[in-house]
């Protein structure tokens, strides 16, 4: 599956991963451009995010071996009620995201031209997650967290395209680009379900440890440059 909306996507992404790598190892600066869905992901409406500009933090983080996003610039998860499964979180239907990351895994210094990974995104306000950890793809180092694909639909695969330093994307020589995108096939469902691009919100309940979930279709794509 490749879909690059190169002429949609004009600046770059970064997000981080979890990994191993050791301290001394040096971050790389990114750009990450959101094209904007709804319901789904979408950027604040003020373009590339481009680290170190405006509070942006962009970057390939080289210990976390991932693309990550964070900073006083949010991006937004925009959903649709009631969702697919579960009971909604105290979120409004377009909710800021504070952090997420692209795990890279053992693609981040050997990348291969395609491969699957996830989106974990941590919500503004500590007031939870969102994620599409399926348990089949290859990026990751880690395995999807428990609590994510136990309802009725298994989130979706995460694709990344690589294009090494060099491709002629739009008829431009680019910097070393990441193209991430939801899989827009039907998600696993049980029952009738015809959905894609499923994701699981994960957020607290109240007092205590105790843990809510609720499922939405939110397509994303992202396009991530280094700088």
């Amino acid at each position: 599956m490749k879909t690059m909306l190169l002429a949609l996507l004009a600046g770059s992404l970064t997000v981080s991963a979890q990994g191993g790598k050791p301290s001394s190892c040096t971050n790389a600066p990114v750009n990450i451009t959101i094209q904007d869905f709804n319901p789904g992901i979408s950027s604040d409406g003020s373009g590339t995010y481009a680290n170190g500009t405006g509070g942006v933090k962009a970057i390939l983080n080289c210990n976390g071996q991932s693309i990550e996003l964070s900073g006083i610039r949010p991006s937004y998860l925009n959903v649709t009620s009631p969702p697919l499964y579960g009971t909604a979180p105290a979120w409004p239907n377009s909710a800021p995201i504070a952090f997420f990351n692209i795990p890279l895994g053992n693609n981040f210094n050997n990348p291969q031209p395609q491969f699957t990974t996830y989106l974990k995104a941590t919500m503004a306000n500590s007031a939870g997650f969102f994620y599409m950890e399926n348990p089949n793809a290859t990026a990751p180092l880690n395995p999807a967290d428990s609590d994510v694909n136990n309802s009725i639909c298994t989130t979706s695969l995460v694709y990344v395209d690589h294009y090494p330093a060099g491709t002629y994307l739009n008829n431009t020589a680019a910097p070393e680009t990441w193209d991430v995108y939801s899989d827009l096939n039907s998600a696993q469902c049980a029952g009738p379900l015809n959905v894609s691009s499923v994701g699981t919100a994960v957020y607290p309940l109240g007092k205590g440890n105790k843990t809510g979930t609720a499922q939405y279709s939110a397509p994303f794509h992202m396009l991530v440059q280094r700088q």
